[in-house]
């Protein structure tokens, strides 16, 4: 039988065969109480599915099924059986007194992993309250049960998820304050830090949850895009460790966490990791694509090069043909411009057979880019939108070296036209603010040109930690920095030789 760090257990509806309908509630109540028990465990995570193939798409390893019946004479008998799914074998049957259900659950729970915790509650007949998950009945219950932890939560999300915040928050501190157990409490922590917009107390609550939990790949990773999301990588890079340790099979994490791995500035494990994924996908495009931003992101530009044509040749249409643009930036970057145009008109012919109206703004964007700026401006001339106006006015500020294209409120435009201005002071702050924000790529773009203003202000040292990089192409790119700051970049890396 496999031996792994963690097992998925999968816990299927429970049967109830005792011809009493007043105990029908048990076929969703038991495994409910049974996750929550286990919810601390290090070795499995538990989670309720309504079926069979619901477990094998949530990536399952073993399965837990039962049912309730009666018992020679009068009372119930709990029956379960806990099955391996890539062996398909039995690995433990349960038979268990029941004539007290809730003390059955406990008992269950316990011979599974003998870690298992109580289920927080004082008065188990409030159950069907948090499987009704009507607000009313769950207030009452709360009312007469404080220690009713998961009906507290229950709860509080309900009035919030009906803009009720007011309501939401007055009801999770008067939960706190009844000394919820800690997994509850770092839970409800999370929630009223998500109801005050609350970043970094979302975070701390969000990694305490992960500390509590440490076979729940989901809040390790909810952890893990929170300290990427406010600019902690190597946090994000170790708790998607943790995550992949008990969802090893989750194509998707290993993508994840290899992206954080080169943001964290360790290309051999983003190399690695991503190269799980590619192991996992061989047949997909995007393994390739994400190992060619890697490459760029570490200045391995003619790797990265290869790695989107290669890309490209595994799925032409793979994001409407996107890799031949990063392999013609990589190209041009590297230096190569006979290479990077043959990919860049390869790209732009692909884009105006499919019909794409963007296609001539792509087009004017490569000739700015690729040094044909009159050619660009012209065809700029003759497309109409609030987009190309901007371009036109940005590049045109650009190739006079006055005129203004963006207002302070359009804060990213505007911190990119005091750097064409060569204001370098007046941009510092303002992209030290852009850099604050919450979001792992406007973050690291800003980044990077707040290191150029510093390289500009003499402050060399500042700067070359982040210039020692290049910024990963996005899937959508934004025009300005890629036809502006990217050539600043390339600039300003080179007088750091």
């Amino acid at each position: 039988m496999p031996v792994r760090d963690v097992e998925r257990v999968a816990i299927l509806p429970f049967e109830n065969l005792t011809g009493d309908a007043s105990a029908d509630w048990l076929a969703r109540g038991f495994p409910a109480i049974l996750a929550s028990q286990w919810a601390g465990s290090k070795s499995m995570h538990a989670f309720p599915a309504a079926s069979a193939r619901d477990a094998y798409a949530n990536r399952a390893t073993r399965l837990l099924h039962g049912y309730l019946r009666r018992d020679t004479g009068a009372g119930r008998l709990l029956v379960a059986s806990l099955e391996d799914l890539a062996s398909v074998r039995s690995v433990s049957r349960f038979e268990i007194p029941a004539g007290n259900w809730f003390e059955a659950a406990r008992r269950l729970a316990s011979d599974v992993d003998p870690s298992a915790r109580p289920f927080p509650v004082s008065r188990p007949e409030l159950i069907p309250a948090l499987l009704e998950a009507r607000t009313p009945a769950l207030a009452e219950a709360v009312a007469k049960d404080p220690s009713f932890a998961a009906a507290h939560l229950a709860l509080v999300r309900q009035l919030g998820t009906a803009g009720q915040r007011a309501e939401a928050l007055e009801t999770a501190r008067r939960a706190l304050a009844a000394k919820l157990p800690a997994i509850e409490e770092a839970e409800m922590r999370l929630v009223i830090s998500a109801l005050e917009n609350d970043l970094p107390g979302r975070r701390k609550a969000a990694e305490s949850l992960a500390a509590l939990r440490p076979s729940d790949a989901d809040i390790a990773v909810g952890a893990a895009l929170l300290a990427t999301n406010t600019g902690d990588q190597t946090k994000a890079v170790a708790l998607f460790e943790g995550a992949q340790r008990s969802d090893p099979g989750n194509a998707d994490l290993w993508n994840q966490a290899g992206y954080a791995a080169a943001y964290a500035g360790d290309f051999d494990k983003a190399r690695s990791m991503i190269g799980r994924y590619r192991a996992m996908l061989p047949a997909s495009a995007n393994p390739l694509d994400s190992l060619g931003d890697v490459h760029f992101r570490f200045g391995r530009l003619k790797e990265a090069e290869q790695l989107y044509l290669d890309a490209y040749q595994t799925s032409p249409t793979f994001g409407g043909g996107l890799a031949l643009w990063k392999a013609a930036l990589a190209a041009h970057l590297a230096g190569d411009a006979k290479a990077a145009a043959t990919h860049a008109a390869r790209f732009l012919e692909q884009r105006e057979k499919a019909g794409d109206p963007t296609a001539p703004l792509r087009r004017a964007r490569w000739e700015y880019l690729s040094g044909n700026r009159d050619a660009a401006l012209a065809r700029l001339a003759n497309l109409s939108g609030p987009l190309p106006a901007l371009l036109a006015a940005a590049w045109r500020a650009d190739v006079s070296g006055a005129g203004s294209f963006a207002k302070p409120e359009q804060k990213a435009a505007y911190a990119l036209e005091l750097l064409l201005r060569r204001r370098f002071q007046e941009a510092e702050p303002l992209l030290r603010e852009i850099k604050a924000t919450p979001n792992r790529e406007i973050s690291d773009k800003a980044g990077f040109l707040l290191a150029g203003a510093l390289l500009e202000l003499g402050r060399k040292q500042e700067a070359a930690p982040v210039l020692a990089y290049w910024p990963i192409p996005d899937s959508d790119p934004d025009p300005l920095f890629e036809t502006l700051a990217l050539p600043r970049i390339a600039q300003w890396k080179r007088a750091l030789r």
